[in-house]
């Protein structure tokens, strides 16, 4: 009751200040607005200037061919995904369950799991559940195949047939250094 009789005054008071002062009233409203039109401007060019560097910074990202993002590292037809961060391996086999069914939406024709070799006493674990079910999606038809990390070198004929599904397999760091750390899986 005391806020609608404040407005109400404040409603009251400016009617008479319009009404006795007409043209400073207008002058003041126009200043306003101007104010309010050059706040507009300015930010829009601060948005503007915002994006340009945003699509600049993507172009130079897919020029490179690699896009970070929340789940992994993107490369084109690549993504990598690091499940040693979702411990325990129940939880990272459900980051893989995610990763891989998302994976395709995104363009990927192949996956790179991280999941660590196990000197930690955890990442192998991970591998071992990985692995387990993968093997278990191949069967089922889910993915096409995957290729351990200490197979996958251009001397596998697995890997040389997932060079034609997947090219960017072929730029990897990790061909041909026998990391048991990782699996290829191909979607």
């Amino acid at each position: 009751m005391v806020a609608d009789l404040a407005l109400s005054a404040l409603t009251l008071a400016l009617g008479t200040l319009i009404l006795i002062n007409p043209f400073g009233t207008f002058a003041a409203l126009v200043t306003l607005i101007g104010l309010v039109l050059i706040y507009d401007g300015l930010s829009d060019l601060w948005i503007i200037h915002r994006l340009s560097r945003m699509v600049r910074d993507l172009e130079r990202d897919l020029n490179g061919d690699i896009i970070e993002t929340r789940g992994g590292t993107w490369m084109n037809d690549l993504r990598e995904v690091d499940l040693e961060r979702a411990c325990p391996a129940e939880q990272a086999i459900r980051q893989m369950l995610f990763e891989l069914r998302r994976s395709p939406g995104l363009g990927c024709s192949a996956v790179k799991l991280i999941h660590g070799y196990g000197s930690s006493g955890a990442g192998g674990r991970i591998r071992v559940e990985a692995r387990r079910r993968l093997d278990r999606m191949k069967a089922g038809g889910e993915i096409w195949g995957y290729i351990p990390g200490e197979s996958f070198s251009i001397f596998d004929s697995d890997t040389l047939a997932a060079f034609q599904r997947c090219p960017t397999l072929r730029r990897d760091r990790d061909l041909g250094r026998h990391n048991n750390g990782v699996t290829f899986v191909l979607l």
